[in-house]
């Protein structure tokens, strides 16, 4: 067996799989996802539609 054989294919796959990263990562955001930047607007919308609510945060400590 070529050892130069794996390589080839390895860098195939690894070009293949960049370019689909690509292409996938262009996709917009869903328009039915409405963001709210404050608690207070994202309580009185999941309360109002009946829905939890999801916070996201993190900390560098």
């Amino acid at each position: 067996m070529n050892p130069r054989a794996g390589g080839w294919v390895a860098g195939t796959l690894a070009v293949s799989l960049f370019a689909i990263g690509c292409v996938q990562a262009k996709k917009p955001v869903p328009a039915g996802i409405v963001w709210n930047k404050t608690i207070d607007a994202a309580l009185a919308d999941a309360q109002a539609n009946h829905r939890p609510i999801l916070l996201d945060f993190y900390t560098d400590w």
